[in-house]
Formats: structure tokens, C-alpha cells, sequence
């Protein structure tokens, strides 16, 4: 299942599933090989990862329901994740943004909070929103 594709400044297009990552070199016409991305202790399912944007400096941001952020890497092509602490509550998310001061925001999934993840830092932050939404 793909899950989403972001074209890099390189102009590479990359083309994600939950499992594994390919990209279509633009000017050859030419796809790269399959590169598997749950290696990762098989986490890259497990986050349900459903979105992708692409941020500065080259890098993918998977965007998870719930659990990490993946991030590939397209100068490196290598794939990490960035750990969502969860607190006190389970944070279920629906796609996001990379606003132009480089913070990542993430929708909320009938959630109570929306997601920030600063992408200088990697610090992870929620802004609440349960004074305006109905299911709170």
C-alpha cells in the first residue's frame, strides 16, 4: 500500500509504503531498487505510518497514527525514527505540515492534541486543543 510520495530538491521522487521505499530518478526515467525501511526492529508497520512530507535539508518525514516518526534520509538514503514520548495519553495522528519556521505540526486523529516536532532539534511537543473540539 503506498502510503506517499515526496519529490526532492535533486528531483528524485520517492515513493514510500509501510514497508519499504523506492524512487524514480527524473531525468533517466530509471526506478531505483526496492529499499526496505521496517528493518528497524520491524517498527516501520507498527507505527502505521500514513503520511509523507518532505522537510529541510533532504530529509522524508513519515508520518505515524500513533507511535515514532520515520525519517529518510535522501542524501544518505537511510532511515531512522524519531521517538514520540507518549506521557499520559496515545497520540493518534492524520497527516501535517512543515510550516516555514521548520516545526513539523500533526492533525489530530479525534485526538486532543496536535503535534509539533521541531526539525532543528528533534524536540517533540503538543499544543492542546481540547477547549475546542466536540470529542474531547
Amino acid at each position: 500500500m503506498c502510503i506517499g510520495a515526496a519529490l526532492a530538491s535533486h528531483g528524485n521522487i520517492y515513493i514510500f509504503s509501510e514497508k519499504f521505499v523506492v524512487w524514480l530518478n527524473t531525468d533517466t526515467n530509471v526506478m531505483s531498487n526496492v529499499q526496505f525501511i521496517d528493518s528497524v526492529n520491524n517498527k516501520a508497520r507498527d507505527n502505521d505510518h500514513r503520511h509523507t512530507l518532505l522537510g529541510p535539508g533532504g530529509r522524508i518525514y513519515i508520518l505515524p497514527n500513533h507511535d515514532n516518526i520515520g525519517v529518510f534520509d535522501t542524501n544518505t538514503r537511510l532511515y531512522r525514527e524519531i521517538v514520540i514520548p507518549h506521557n499520559d495519553f496515545p497520540p493518534h495522528f492524520w497527516g501535517g505540515v512543515i510550516h516555514s519556521n521548520g516545526n513539523l505540526y500533526m492533525a489530530p486523529y479525534y485526538g486532543l492534541w496536535i503535534g509539533v516536532l521541531d526539525t532543528v532539534t528533534e524536540s517533540w511537543s503538543v499544543i492542546n486543543i481540547t477547549s475546542i473540539f466536540p470529542w474531547t
